[in-house]
Parts: C-alpha cells; sequence; structure tokens
C-alpha cells in the first residue's frame, strides 16, 4: 500500500498541529528559563543578592505560597 493510498481526516490535521505545537513549546521550556534567570542575574542588585547578600530586598510572608494559587487562577 502507498503512501497516496492513505486518506487523513481534518481531525488528524488538527491533533498533528496541536502535537507540533506542544513539543514547540517544551522545546523552548529550558531556553526560555535560562535565559531569563539569567536576565535576572545580570542586574547590579540581583547579582549582589546572590553574591554577597547585600541589597536583598524582603519578601512579603504571603507571596511565596501565593504565587502558586495565583498561576493556578489564571
Amino acid at each position: 500500500m502507498s503512501r497516496m493510498d492513505i486518506t487523513s481526516t481534518p481531525a488528524e490535521h488538527t491533533d498533528r498541529g496541536v502535537r507540533r505545537a506542544s513539543w514547540f513549546a517544551l522545546g523552548m521550556l529550558v531556553p526560555v528559563s535560562v535565559g531569563s534567570g539569567l536576565l535576572t542575574l545580570s542586574s547590579t542588585r540581583a547579582s549582589g543578592c546572590v553574591t554577597y547578600g547585600v541589597q536583598c530586598a524582603d519578601v512579603p510572608d504571603g507571596s511565596i505560597p501565593g504565587a502558586p494559587a495565583g498561576a493556578v487562577a489564571l
């Protein structure tokens, strides 16, 4: 049976597009995460906080546990 004999439905074309977009998003996850981390650490204040522990901002008590809840709400 040749490839020309195989027919595909519009749903299969849609599934293929969603699958390609999913793989693209997954492939971009690590580079975007690394890039955003490097941009954050490239500021003088952030690098001083990480390296020497100076100029570190205080984080309000409820913001870290509340961040995942806020992300889910969006």
